[in-house]
């Protein structure tokens, strides 16, 4: 199955705007030319200690995992040629240097059904000191549930005696994709001791109905054990399961 990227071409809003640098420029596709002059990269203002940039992937996605994002880079005069390649992207790390690593120190990738990103779930959060950690293109894994994908920094005093760390904050974002997990389990072969409803309604992918005749969810016979397994018919390295329980539709509680 081939990837989605989920934020590809969604609203997207950020706090300060630098000339044309738009906040939708961090998810039009294109982002080969990395530098100022390319005109490919959203990029907030200065002199402000705080700076928000999100983009709004117009519904809640229930398996939101992968986060890729590509750095701004001072590459000014043209586009970048060498260097280590990152899913089909050259930068020139030497270039990269610890100008730019700096302005983005100390920044959250925070889920959110809201546009706040008080409201959400801190996927990663940058504390490192040390002048590499933040290199040019990022991969974040979080498994969440979400509907706004948020980049945020800040510059609180208690940083100003910090190495590495701008005294401004930033946001230089060429590019942000956000994937959702595949779900490997859809449709495979199932099986369930003392079935009492179809095992193969747990795999189903309709989940919206969660009384025992909703016809979605499957159900085992009296028994002192129950076993349910799924086939997903190949080795596969597991990141999590998700799994919705018969509610009935009502508060899960004790009847």
């Amino acid at each position: 199955m081939e990837a989605y990227n989920l934020a590809f071409q969604k609203p997207t809003w950020q706090s300060e705007t630098l000339l044309t640098y738009s906040s939708d420029k961090a998810v039009d596709g294109h982002f080969m030319n990395r530098s100022i002059t390319g005109n490919e990269c959203a990029i907030s203002g200065g002199n402000v200690t705080e700076v928000t940039w999100y983009v709004d992937l117009e519904s809640i996605q229930k398996n939101l995992a992968k986060f890729h994002h590509t750095f701004s880079s001072p590459a000014y005069n043209g586009i970048m040629q060498s260097g280590r390649a990152v899913d089909g992207r050259k930068t020139d790390l030497s270039a990269y240097g610890d100008y730019y690593p700096s302005r983005f120190k100390g920044f959250s990738l925070i889920i959110s059904n809201t546009t706040n990103h008080r409201d959400g779930v801190t996927c990663y959060k940058d504390v490192s000191d040390a002048k590499t950690s933040i290199p040019p293109v990022m991969d974040i894994m979080c498994s969440v549930v979400g509907r706004y994908v948020i980049y945020y920094n800040e510059r609180i005093p208690e940083y100003g005696s910090r190495p590495g760390y701008s005294p401004e904050a930033f946001a230089e974002l060429c590019e942000v994709e956000v994937y959702d997990l595949e779900n490997v389990a859809f449709l495979k072969p199932t099986w369930m001791s003392n079935s009492m409803i179809w095992s193969d309604k747990a795999v189903d992918g309709k989940y919206t109905n969660l009384h025992w005749n909703g016809g979605q969810c499957t159900m085992s016979s009296l028994s002192q054990t129950a076993t349910l397994w799924v086939n997903l018919e190949m080795d596969v390295a597991i990141d999590h399961v998700v799994i919705y329980f018969r509610t009935d539709n009502g508060p899960l509680g004790v009847k």
